[in-house]
């Protein structure tokens, strides 16, 4: 028995043996390919972690969409790009402004623009954007208040003094919504470069009497100026579309939660030529940074944006009657008026402590808001 057992062990580690020597044959004639995969992926986050920090080494959950999936997923909007982004859910914003969910936390005020705090309450266009980074989990310790479940940072796209860049891009949907865009990069000197993006998008999707209109426009100058660079940038935006809150719950039974009323997906209940929201906004940006000595860098962007906002919402306001098929109607208006104007300063210095390499990120900012906004009831 023992005979048997033995040979049957030699027996099973014979083609072992001669896999190892196949191998070894093999690996004295391997060949080699390196190459690079095509992919959306990005390596580092700059303004989002206000350090050139690689992703890898960054200890929070960070994703980055980048202008080549933005362009490739023909993405438009910050409603667009968050639906293929996990921990992120979009809502309704009253059909008037960009509202996420991040992490459990629901915000409309913790959007970012080159890490500075954009948080007035309007629908972002993309078509400026280099790429969009979706940080999750509390942040307040870099941006300051709110954060809690996250920030969503705007990278905007900048000038090159490389190439004269012209491209153009347009696009339509089975709805008869269609856009076009501009993206212009002119290098004027070795030393200075205008970058100019511009964008028109008409508006319309499957619910009856829902339309409008955006146009931008973004000139961009950016100057080396050796140890530091300086860019100017000024942004226009008009935005006018119909306010839709979408349709109304109905009553499932005592006790049951009420569900989305079925059967009305293309049915605007709100009132045609009453429900609109309007934006005009001017935004200016000058962003400095340079080097103060070796290995510490320094930073400072100052944005003042003037933005003029208007909605009038009329909505179903409670669920619909199940026996009367009837729903109740509420209405009001919104003007808001706001003037933001924020400096930030940022100072990254390199130290190497033994064998480990550190960045120390000190940091300044000061904002002023200043904000007239009304809200009463309209009569319908």
């Amino acid at each position: 028995m023992k005979k048997l057992l033995f040979a049957s062990v030699a027996l099973a580690c014979l083609p072992g043996i001669a896999r190892a020597s196949e191998a070894a044959g093999d690996d004295a004639n391997a060949i080699i390919v390196t190459g690079k995969a095509d992919g959306y992926k990005a390596d580092n986050s700059v303004t989002a972690t206000k350090t050139d920090t690689p992703l890898l080494d960054v200890p929070q959950s960070i994703s980055v969409v980048t202008r080549e999936r933005l362009d490739d997923q023909a993405q438009h909007s910050m409603a667009d790009v968050l639906r293929y982004v996990p921990g992120t859910t979009v809502g309704q914003g009253e059909g008037n402004r960009d509202q996420i969910t991040l992490r459990g936390q629901n915000t409309t005020a913790d959007f970012f623009l080159d890490g500075v705090r954009d948080d007035v309450q309007y629908y972002r266009s993309l078509y400026n954007i280099e790429r969009v980074e979706i940080l999750k989990g509390p942040f307040a310790l870099i941006f300051g208040r709110g954060g809690s479940g996250g920030i969503i940072n705007r990278v905007q796209k900048t000038p090159s003094t490389r190439a004269l860049v012209a491209a153009a891009t347009a696009s339509i949907n089975t709805f008869g919504a269609w856009d076009v865009a501009a993206d212009i990069n002119v290098p004027i000197t070795g030393k200075t470069a205008f970058r100019l993006n511009a964008n028109y998008e008409d508006l319309a999707n499957h619910r009856d009497f829902f339309g409008g209109e955006r146009y931008s426009a973004n000139p961009y100058l950016a100057v080396d100026l050796g140890r530091w660079k300086l860019g100017l940038s000024y942004e226009y935006v008009s935005d006018d579309r119909v306010t839709d809150r979408g349709v109304p719950s109905i009553a499932t039974g005592a006790g049951q939660p009420n569900r989305p009323i079925s059967g009305h997906r293309d049915t605007f209940f709100g009132v045609p030529g009453v429900n609109r929201t309007g934006l005009e906004a001017h935004i200016v940006k000058a962003r400095l940074d340079g080097e103060l000595a070796d290995n510490l860098n320094w930073s400072t962007t100052i944005l003042y944006g003037d933005y003029d906002k208007y909605y009038t919402n009329v909505y179903a306001n409670g669920p619909a009657s199940s026996q009367t098929g009837t729903v109740a109607l509420a209405s009001y208006r919104d003007p808001t008026q706001r003037q933001n104007f924020i400096a930030q300063s940022n100072v990254v210095w390199d130290i190497d402590l033994g064998p480990i390499g550190n960045k120390v990120l000190m940091g300044l900012e000061y904002g002023n808001q200043d904000s007239a906004n009304q809200r009463y009831g309209a009569a319908l």
